[in-house]
């Protein structure tokens, strides 16, 4: 059964659905399409919330737009970290989408050279206070672990996505339990959230892996 986290008060219900994780696999120029996507029932009010992440052998991609059932989502977080002739790259992307259950996500790249196994989480919130998240924040480097901050509220729900230029293991996070993860021949992207969180300025939250030196992204932001 898929995990629900229910937080009331105010005479609010704040509600977080993990709804699954998908594998678009490369793109190699302009959009590229991943079908079904599960984003629940529909509702007036429903926030999709989609952490994304990609890898390529090249210095120049990034995400430029994530469609959800044709709703244009808003970008935060955008992390880009090159390493000679690589990069990693990781995004959030969030929209309030009313209809549709099962879905297209389109997922556009800025570049000719393209974005490499494309992996992503969705989850739907109700009840928020705000559409806008309570914070985000990104960290980049080449060397392990790859770390931010984040700040957040009371009752909040907090997600985040990482990508590593190298194949391997699964990344172990700090401050986030791990969701779902994609490791590919030269790359790792996984996911992660919590929710029902206590209120923190400054939550650290990293993630570490066993790879040398090579390009590493992190996208972080929260909710209530």
């Amino acid at each position: 059964m898929i995990p629900i986290a229910r937080f009331i008060g105010g005479g609010r219900r704040f509600i977080v659905e993990p709804l699954g994780s998908y594998t678009l696999g490369s793109i190699a120029s302009g959009t590229g399409t991943q079908s079904s996507v599960d984003i629940g029932d529909p509702l007036s009010n429903r926030l999709i919330v989609i952490a994304l992440g990609g890898h390529r052998g090249n210095t120049t991609t990034q995400y430029s737009a994530v469609t959800i059932n044709g709703v244009s989502a808003t970008l935060v977080a955008q992390a880009h970290q090159e390493n000679g002739a690589s990069l990693a790259n990781t995004v959030i992307a969030y929209a309030i989408v009313p209809t549709g259950t099962s879905v297209d996500v389109g997922v556009t790249v800025s570049s000719a050279n393209g974005m490499s196994d494309n992996h992503f989480s969705v989850f739907r919130l109700t009840g928020y206070l705000s559409s806008t998240p309570v914070h985000t924040n990104t960290g980049t480097g080449t060397s392990s672990p790859c770390s931010t901050t984040l700040n957040v509220n009371a009752g909040g729900f907090l997600v985040g996505v990482g990508a590593v230029r190298s194949g391997g293991a699964n990344l172990t996070w700090t401050g986030l339990t791990d969701y779902s993860a994609e490791n590919a021949g030269s790359g790792t992207m996984e996911t992660a959230y919590l929710a029902n969180q206590p209120s923190e300025t400054s939550k650290s939250i990293s993630f570490s892996d066993g790879s040398g030196t090579v390009a590493r992204a992190l996208s972080v932001a929260s909710w209530r």
